[in-house]
């Protein structure tokens, strides 16, 4: 017992101590790696021959140690308190934050991020009411697609008779590389180097982008939360909170995401939205109209979606082999929509896709029970494909909301213990509406 509690706190300030170093390879997960591989394979090296090589290069170690593994907790005073203004890069509308914008694939969600990234540095584009609060601010833009990148800002060039050294002075382009969590911090001086600053000296961070997650960050598991969530913590701690920088993330939603849960589902793990500060999308009606919306957010905004329209100019080029090739330089426009007045439009709309909606799930549920199966909320989620229209799971959470309300399900028996032990069950009112359809 005395060896494991030796090793044990021999782990501990092993760790600390490497921990307390600023050089880049010092890293939680090297040392685990060089931790177990020196200590658990056979060999010389031992807690006590750590103790020792400590005491020889550092006779105050134990002190180091026993100092970085203490918390200080530091009360913060309520007195004397201002309101703090918001920090908009888009007046009324985008303000500093960590955020994760999404959108179906293929739905253009690039080719509008341009768009913003030119309204964000103050580049003149025609009809366009979005305004930064400054003029300067620069864009540090990552991206898995270079080609179409380049694409984007030649079509601004054409389309709107915006300067390509105006561009470039205000937009930088990067190649997205898969790297890790401790490889993100190499941005930092790229950051620093392209901060402005305003006539009085107020600080203008850049606005730095990924566009994707998937082929920005190197991830096991795109859907491990556990991971996720140690990516946007670094990206929280080093940029957004210690140097003041915005941050925003582009993934992909799920194909059959809409409005309702299209800001709160991105691809992959829940927290790409459950650990940022904004939640953002990209929507289109059944019109084909699209929509920049935001989601879940931390400030008082303004304005919560804006028009995105589409201009579209031809243009011929040679290719490699001498012939004559067609192509459309698109650029997304951008003006600031009323959700007000298009809720009020299409509120017969949203009723009926939530009648609809409430329909396939009681149907499938009145089937399924038929046949002697219950599902739990977890489980129905896990069934969304089998239910019409298949559903994101916030939309199925809503559903079995409205239902239980209108006393057609009730939560039936389950297991003691489980957060999701109880079974769906329908009521007699309940199974007479799914034989026919909801009034």
């Amino acid at each position: 017992m005395k060896r494991l509690a030796d090793t044990e706190r021999a782990y501990a300030i092993a760790k600390n101590w490497s921990m307390s170093s600023s050089a880049p390879e010092h890293t939680e997960e090297v040392f685990n790696r060089k931790w177990k591989k020196d200590l658990e394979s056979p060999g010389p090296l031992s807690y006590k021959s750590i103790f020792m090589l400590a005491n020889e290069h550092d006779p105050n170690w134990n002190q180091h140690a026993a100092k970085s593994s203490s918390i200080q907790w530091q009360e913060i005073p309520l007195t004397n308190l201002q309101l703090e203004p918001v920090d908009y890069l888009i007046d009324g509308f985008l303000a500093r934050s960590l955020m994760v914008f999404v959108g179906k694939p293929g739905m253009g969600k690039s080719t509008a991020m341009v768009a913003l990234c030119a309204a964000v540095a103050g580049l003149e584009l025609p009809n366009c009411s979005l305004r930064p609060p400054v003029k300067g601010r620069k864009v540090i833009y990552i991206t898995e697609d270079t080609d179409q990148f380049k694409r984007n800002i030649i079509a601004l060039h054409r389309n709107f008779d915006i300067d390509l050294q105006d561009i470039d002075a205000s937009i930088k382009l990067l190649a997205a590389q898969r790297v890790r969590g401790d490889q993100i911090l190499s941005l930092k001086d790229m950051v620093s180097r392209h901060t402005a600053y305003t006539d009085d000296g107020v600080m203008l961070r850049p606005w730095l982008i990924f566009d994707t997650t998937s082929a920005s960050f190197h991830l096991e598991d795109e859907n491990s939360n556990a991971e996720v969530a140690t990516v946007l913590a670094l990206l929280k701690a080093e940029f957004y909170e210690k140097m003041g920088c915005s941050v925003c993330m582009v993934a992909h939603s799920g194909k059959n995401a809409n409005r309702e849960d299209l800001v709160t589902d991105p691809r992959g793990a829940g927290a790409w939205a459950g650990d940022t500060t904004l939640t953002s999308g990209m929507v289109e009606d059944k019109d084909g109209q699209k929509y920049i919306v935001l989601g879940k957010r931390r400030y008082f905004a303004k304005y919560t979606e804006v028009r995105v329209g589409l201009v579209s100019t031809p243009v011929t080029i040679m290719d490699n082999y001498g012939n004559a090739q067609d192509l459309q330089l698109e650029s997304a426009l951008l003006e600031w929509s009323n959700p007000s007045g298009r809720d009020k439009a299409q509120t017969s709309s949203f009723e009926k896709q939530q009648k609809q909606l409430d329909a396939a799930v009681l149907n499938f549920l009145h089937g399924e029970s038929l046949c002697g199966n219950k599902f739990t909320l977890n489980g129905l989620i896990s069934a969304q494909s089998e239910i019409e229209g298949r559903p994101g799971k916030d939309r199925i959470k809503q559903s079995t909301s409205r239902l239980t309300k209108k006393g057609f399900i009730v939560k039936g028996e389950g297991k003691p213990g489980r957060a999701d032990g109880w079974s769906f069950a329908l009521t007699e009112s309940g199974i007479k509406e799914a034989t026919q359809k909801l009034s």
